[in-house]
């Protein structure tokens, strides 16, 4: 009996150990298969999680890239509004520079305005005492005054010319930058140049007349 009973546990020992290993195997796999899952998920969230901080980075660098462009066009509009203080001071330049051409050319009527009553008022007392020694005298003081005005008035006349063409020109080419089409502009420069151009052809006209009235004297005596 005893050793039928030996044998018997021997049996079963050597028949339990295949169950004892498939269990351990199982339990394994399963601890491999939850450490799997496990490590799947773990990348799957880091995967997420970096999807999302590209997608905020990508948000960053467009905001930051908006703010950069709306920067650029404050800058850009800030030159633009430099520039265009610089245009209305020429502007306002010329608008002055224009007044200024404008009272040079109402005393220079007034003076020729003047010059022609004189030599309307020498020419009468000319022909009354042509044979007057003293009035002759007197006459060519007065006629060399004259001559004196008028050269005077010439020289005027010339370095307003010269000033006018040089500060027109710049200050013109500045606001034609601005408005290039400024038709009242060029009317009112062509028409200082006509009144401009009209002056100097009565001057012209004051000088022929006291060389005549020179030659008359000189025949006189």
């Amino acid at each position: 009996m005893p050793t039928s009973s030996s044998t018997t546990t021997t049996a079963a020992t050597r028949g339990g150990t295949p169950a004892i290993l498939s269990q351990y195997l199982v339990a394994a796999y399963k601890e491999l298969l939850s450490a799997a899952h496990t490590k799947f998920f773990e990348a799957e969230s880091a995967h997420t999680t970096a999807q999302q901080q590209l997608a905020q980075r990508l948000l960053d660098s467009e905001a930051a890239r908006r703010v950069l462009e709306r920067e650029r066009d404050v800058e850009d509009m800030a030159a633009q509004n430099v520039e265009m203080a610089k245009l209305c001071r020429g502007h306002e330049e010329m608008t002055a520079l224009a007044a200024r051409v404008s009272s040079l050319e109402g005393e220079l009527r007034a003076a020729t305005l003047a010059s022609q009553q004189k030599t309307s008022a020498l020419e009468i007392t000319l022909a009354k005492l042509l044979d007057d020694n003293i009035v002759r005298t007197a006459l060519k003081d007065m006629n060399d005054d004259m001559l004196s005005q008028i050269s005077a008035l010439e020289q005027q006349v010339l370095a307003m010319e010269a000033r006018h063409s040089q500060d027109n020109f710049a200050t013109l080419k500045a606001v034609l930058g601005l408005d290039m089409t400024d038709g009242e502009l060029q009317t009112k420069v062509h028409v200082m140049s006509s009144e401009m151009a009209a002056m100097r052809y009565e001057l012209v006209k004051l000088t022929s007349k006291q060389a005549l009235r020179d030659g008359n004297q000189r025949r006189s005596k």
